[in-house]
């Protein structure tokens, strides 16, 4: 194999990989922005129920389709 023959097969296997990690890697997340007051009511709230943010909306998420 010569070299140029192992960088292409380095650079597709590089591509590969990359292609398999995204489209799995960032299926699940949603982004979303808040202004400033109620960002605050968030956090006020989390903090006062000793709540992560991610089981914040993960109990509103449930409470609001009805499930789990």
């Amino acid at each position: 194999m010569t070299e140029e023959q192992a960088d292409q097969s380095g650079q597709e296997v590089i591509q590969q990989l990359r292609s398999r990690r995204s489209s799995y890697y960032n299926r699940n997340k949603f982004w979303f922005k808040v202004d400033d007051k109620e960002a605050t009511l968030i956090r006020d709230y989390c903090e006062k129920h000793n709540l992560t943010l991610t089981k914040f909306f993960k109990t509103l998420l449930s409470q609001h389709f009805n499930y789990g």
